[in-house]
């Protein structure tokens, strides 16, 4: 039913375009030389201003926009590749504890700032494991990111599990 339905409308563009194409030379055929070639000469201009307005000026504009885009990525990569041992560098430094002891210092230290009380101190395998029986969730959350970006003390393993009080936890945590 598609493909009848389809055939027709072909039919009648076809019909409809050859009568159309039929007036217009006919049209065309009775105009003086200097008509014809004053019509040929607009088409003609016609048809350029259409390609270039239509296909070409988007193109280019298209073409400039990616360029600039391109160069300004071109510009943000060159400025990492330039600096990233500058960013490593400072990415990777900071108040790092050099040993074990200056470690379990800094724990405690930054512990006792947050207002945090830890039970018990741990050395496992040049690794540090603290815990805590009753503390507030939030304040271990911000005593590990202080850890992490200010000493580079990054977390290992964690053990986290409610305590009797709402908002408190219990704690087992292992540290770099």
């Amino acid at each position: 039913m598609k493909t009848i339905i389809k055939n027709n409308i072909i039919k009648g563009i076809v019909y409809f375009a050859k009568d159309y194409f039929s007036k217009i030379n006919a049209w065309f055929i009775v105009k003086s030389d200097k008509e014809k070639i004053f019509l040929a000469s607009f088409t003609i201009f016609l048809s350029a201003t259409v390609l270039y307005f239509g296909i070409l000026s988007p193109i280019h504009s298209w073409r400039d926009y990616n360029q600039k885009s391109l160069l300004l990525q071109l510009e943000s990569l060159n400025s990492i590749q330039n600096n990233s041992q500058k960013i490593y560098r400072e990415l990777h430094s900071g108040n790092k504890p050099k040993n074990i002891n200056e470690k379990i210092s800094l724990i405690k230290n930054t512990a006792f700032k947050q207002n945090i009380q830890l039970s018990k101190i741990e050395i496992k395998e040049n690794l540090i494991a603290v815990s805590s029986d009753d503390i507030a969730y939030q304040k271990v959350l911000k005593w590990l990111i202080m850890l992490e970006n200010d000493y580079k003390v990054s977390v290992i393993d964690i053990s986290i599990s409610k305590a009797k009080k709402y908002g408190r936890v219990k704690i087992y945590i292992v540290l770099d």
